[in-house]
């Protein structure tokens, strides 16, 4: 092999490579995304939360009040329709709950398989790496012997 010969599959190795980067990129966006869609589960249980404290501590009030008899059978009613009003509130929580979970599986698996492309591009990559560092090594033991044969002519 001429000392000066390229390897061949240099286009092939630099379109590998900005593949691996490209995969990269996307897996960045997918860890992203899934994050943003943790932080929405966690945003919808922490709203559910802080309603039920809400309404234990409205209901304890009321018990409060009522052991007092400061309640009269129309605060009875009134409390009646907010308890209905308050568990409509509360599977409208349970619901955004349950869509930023299934939010969050999809962002999940997106990531998995950002990272399996991921994996495979690299994967590629390394084929056509290790390719190119044999091709190197041969070109060096055929320079290596090339200028052994050299010395060898040149000592005779």
């Amino acid at each position: 092999m001429p000392p000066s010969r390229k390897y061949p599959l240099d286009p092939l190795l630099k379109l590998r490579e900005g593949q691996v980067d490209q995969a990269t990129q996307k897996l960045a966006g997918a860890i992203s995304a899934r994050q943003d869609a943790e932080q929405k589960r966690r945003a919808a249980e922490a709203a559910r939360l802080e309603a039920e404290e809400i309404a234990r501590a409205e209901r304890e009030r009321e018990r409060a009040a009522l052991e007092q008899g400061q309640l009269r059978a129309g605060d009875l009613h009134t409390a009646r329709a907010w308890e209905f009003a308050v568990e409509e509130e509360r599977k409208r929580l349970v619901q955004r709950i349950d869509a930023a979970s299934q939010g969050e599986a999809r962002a999940r698996e997106a990531e998995r398989g950002a990272q399996d492309q991921l994996a495979a591009r690299e994967a590629d990559a390394e084929v056509v790496d290790q390719d190119k560092q044999r091709f190197e090594a041969k070109r060096k033991q055929a320079e290596l012997a090339k200028e052994e044969e050299a010395a060898g002519e040149a000592w005779r």
